[in-house]
């Protein structure tokens, strides 16, 4: 999905650099997609890969429609694991999310339900943020396997928390 550039909010532009600068000392790199999205725009994606651990952080906007968006996560996680270089049963991938946009608190209402409990060795998702423009809050859920991926996530919420409330 495309978005004309006023959608698109100066706040989500600024928060893809500070993700960008707070991911990168954890050894994440930029990484540019080729394949657009069906639904949401991609504002940023980086990886970070080792021999054991294959790790990425997406920043989505999130599309206007009235989807909820932990389920719309589910439904990109396979498209988006691919692009960010998961191999199917050999080098699975930890998907941690962020959604950004405009009153998107009521379209958050599953996420702890739509983070991955199983890992089957493919794209799951790890953690799911969402981050309410216009409120100026966010919500997060994370899933198990907290001992590497748990520093990722910390990270992310540090970054969200300079300009927007938890929610609770």
């Amino acid at each position: 999905m495309t978005a004309s550039p006023s959608t698109i909010a100066p706040a989500e532009k600024a928060l893809a650099q500070k993700l960008a600068e707070a991911l990168a000392p954890m050894g994440f790199a930029t990484k540019e997609l080729g394949t657009p999205l069906e639904e949401g725009v991609l504002l940023g994606a980086w990886v970070r890969k080792t021999w054991n651990t294959n790790r990425a952080v997406v920043h989505l906007h999130a599309p206007p429609s009235t989807k909820d968006l932990g389920l719309l996560t589910q439904q990109l996680k396979l498209p988006l694991g691919k692009e960010l270089g998961y191999f199917p049963f050999f080098y699975g991938m930890g998907l941690q999310v962020v959604w950004s946009g405009r009153g998107l608190t009521h379209r958050a209402a599953s996420l702890s339900s739509s983070v991955d409990v199983i890992d089957n060795q493919r794209c799951i998702v790890q953690s799911l943020f969402v981050v309410d423009l216009d409120r100026g809050t966010f919500r997060e859920a994370r899933t198990w396997g907290q001992v590497i991926t748990g520093t990722f996530q910390d990270r992310i919420a540090e970054c969200l928390q300079r300009d927007y409330q938890p929610e609770t």
